[in-house]
């Protein structure tokens, strides 16, 4: 487990963020401030891997807090999360990892979370297990996805297609749509390229589940797929060749 020390001098938001990050199963909120002088306390003992600062508190500003803890451990991984967004660029000069706004937006804080894990690792902290069980460069076979305020892990195979809509990346399962913290880039990169493919600059399908293709005008195809909704999803001609291709079209 990933350890955290979260400082806010803000309670509700303190246990907001908290809670949050407990719902990733590699992370474990090991302690709780409300000041820099019980967060220095609580480093020594609880000795965290990353921490989520807010930036004014009420005994030290938090931007001498991090320069605090990093004399303490060069390797801590400093997060701010704060509800003024004014501070970013002074934040990235003492090489925090990430910087999140108030009001807390759960995908943004998995999305933050996957960093420090992809961070940490390469650092030399060992992955979860169900990574180190295979080479870093296999496909992902379960993703993480946020439902009913759960982080709940599924099986690539049940994703119907993935959708990029409005910033939000959405997963697409047989009934409902649960959103991603990974982009639909990075997804490209990671699910099995034996049964996905980008057919769109918006759309990524699971080739298992297309029930229907349709030719559509000026080379481009339209896909019917085996979800509840039976949704059509477009095929650009920039992609349709490869389509064409997998399919034996």
């Amino acid at each position: 487990m990933i350890k955290v020390l979260v400082v806010d001098d803000e309670i509700p938001s303190q246990k907001e963020l908290a809670y949050i990050i407990n719902q990733h199963p590699d992370f474990e909120v090991a302690g709780t401030a409300g000041s820099g002088r019980e967060a220095l306390e609580l480093l020594s003992r609880l000795k965290p891997q990353v921490a989520f600062l807010d930036i004014q508190l009420y005994d030290i500003n938090g931007m001498d807090l991090a320069e605090k803890i990093t004399h303490i451990d060069k390797n801590i991984l400093i997060i701010f999360a704060t509800a003024h967004d004014d501070f970013a660029v002074k934040a990235y000069e003492l090489n925090a990892l990430d910087y999140v706004v108030k009001p807390f937006d759960e995908i943004r804080i998995f999305k933050t979370l996957d960093r420090i894990r992809s961070n940490l690792t390469v650092q030399g902290t060992p992955a979860p297990l169900e990574e180190t069980s295979c080479p870093l460069e296999s496909p992902l076979e379960r993703i993480c996805a946020v439902g009913n305020g759960r982080y709940m892990v599924i099986n690539c195979k049940d994703i119907v297609y993935v959708m990029a809509e409005e910033r939000k990346t959405l997963l697409k399962l047989k009934d409902d749509y649960l959103p991603s913290s990974f982009t639909l880039q990075e997804l490209s990169e990671k699910l099995d390229q034996k049964d996905f493919l980008r057919v769109h600059r918006a759309y990524i399908v699971n080739l298992r589940h297309i029930k229907e293709v349709i030719p559509w005008f000026n080379g481009s195809f339209k896909l019917i797929m085996e979800d509840r909704q039976t949704s059509e999803i477009p095929v650009s001609r920039h992609y349709a060749r490869d389509l064409k291709q997998r399919l034996g079209l």
